[in-house]
């Protein structure tokens, strides 16, 4: 009786660690949302935005609504990101070092510069998001 009762003693230790390690993990999530627009301030719609870890590989591809907004969620918030955002008639813009402020929303609006897909990318380091107001790369 004494061993059945220590086994089941244990157990739970154990399926109590393990939920308690993944809620931990959960809760480092993050995500961006922002615009993309136009030197002018004019939303850009149907732009397609490519966000990668760079230490996977791993992508995630997002097209603007038509009012040019965009969003990726549920990403981990310990990873410098990429993004590349193209639109039709606009230089595609590839942003580096993206990151992320944990558990909460972060902002990012990108202006886009006209111009044609033969014209050269536009980089730039993004060092931070701001969470509550937002940022906008040029």
């Amino acid at each position: 009786m004494r061993r059945s009762s220590l086994a089941v003693r244990v157990a739970l230790l154990i399926v109590s660690i393990v939920a308690s390690t993944t809620l931990v993990q959960a809760q480092y999530r993050t995500s961006i949302q922002g615009v993309v627009t136009d030197s002018t301030g004019a939303v850009v719609p149907g732009a397609t935005l490519t966000l990668t870890n760079p230490a996977t590989n791993e992508k995630q591809v997002r097209v603007s609504d038509a009012s040019g907004v965009f969003n990726f969620n549920a990403l981990p918030a310990s990873v410098a990101f990429q993004l590349e955002v193209e639109a039709q008639g606009f230089q595609k813009k590839v942003l580096d070092n993206v990151n992320l402020i944990p558990e909460q929303a972060n902002a990012l609006n990108v202006a886009l510069v006209v111009g044609t897909a033969s014209h050269a990318v536009v980089r730039a380091r993004c060092h931070q998001t701001h969470p509550t107001g937002s940022r906008h790369l040029r």
